[in-house]
């Protein structure tokens, strides 16, 4: 993280929302592919710095971040998946095997047309997203337009690891962090309990980008893998609007 303040006030929010994540979430079972406990974690965290209680994910798939979710927000879990990718029988497994939390709302559908109406309908709410599909210039797309939506005060989007990439968000002028750092890394890794061998394939994880947003006093969006600093000028042209650059 690039601002000095910014990094002591998320690092002194992780301390606090710990035990907090501790105690509600526990131990999760380990599925290929899912997301790992730490990052999950660096979500949640944004969440208690931006009051949000509710949280919109796009790319359900075998639902070890779902469940993460559903034991951390009070509020309601939107599990959307288009099933393309996985398909459907697993979407109905994933449905079944959580069918005992009640605050999860599951979504057989496109997340370019399930997200808006949620947050246009729940203006009172806010609700950070956790995109794990689309990817790309499509979450790029995505991204920007859910962050012209001010109850929409965080925004993840999973398999951003500054050390697989060239550094593509550094191009923004403001506060950037990675799960993928270090201190990050050493400090809450440890809450990985039961991805063992995969984590020791990956062990920074898939990773997580934060930047500072208007629309929020604190940390805001995500993004996802950026592969071509090309991106650049698109990046400038979807996000000028709401990205202090």
């Amino acid at each position: 993280m690039t601002n000095p303040d910014m990094l002591k006030k998320y690092q002194e929010h992780c301390e606090k929302t710990l035990d907090k994540f501790k105690r509600k979430v526990g131990v999760v079972p380990a599925i290929e592919n899912g997301m790992f406990v730490f990052e999950a974690f660096s979500l949640c965290v944004i969440a208690d710095m931006l009051g949000a209680d509710s949280i919109i994910e796009s790319g359900v798939a075998g639902g070890r971040s779902t469940e993460m979710w559903a034991r951390f927000f009070d509020g309601t879990v939107y599990a959307i998946d288009n099933t393309r990718y996985y398909g459907r029988a697993r979407f109905l497994e994933t449905k079944e095997r959580l069918k005992n939390y009640n605050n999860i709302v599951f979504i057989e559908g496109d997340a370019y047309k399930e997200i808006l109406p949620i947050l246009k309908n729940n203006r009172e709410k806010k609700y950070v997203i956790s995109l794990d599909g689309p990817k790309g210039l499509s979450a790029i797309s995505l991204a920007a337009r859910c962050c012209l939506e001010k109850n929409a005060v965080g925004l993840a989007i999973h398999d951003q690891a500054k050390e697989a990439n060239f550094q593509q968000m550094n191009i923004w002028r403001n506060d950037v962090f990675y799960s993928s750092d270090s201190w990050f890394i050493e400090k809450y890794s440890f809450l990985e309990q039961l991805a063992a061998r995969e984590f020791q394939l990956n062990p920074i994880g898939y990773g997580l980008g934060i930047v500072m947003s208007k629309h929020a006093d604190g940390v805001n969006c995500f993004y996802t893998r950026w592969k071509r600093l090309y991106y650049y000028n698109l990046y400038k042209t979807y996000l000028r609007d709401f990205i202090a650059v």
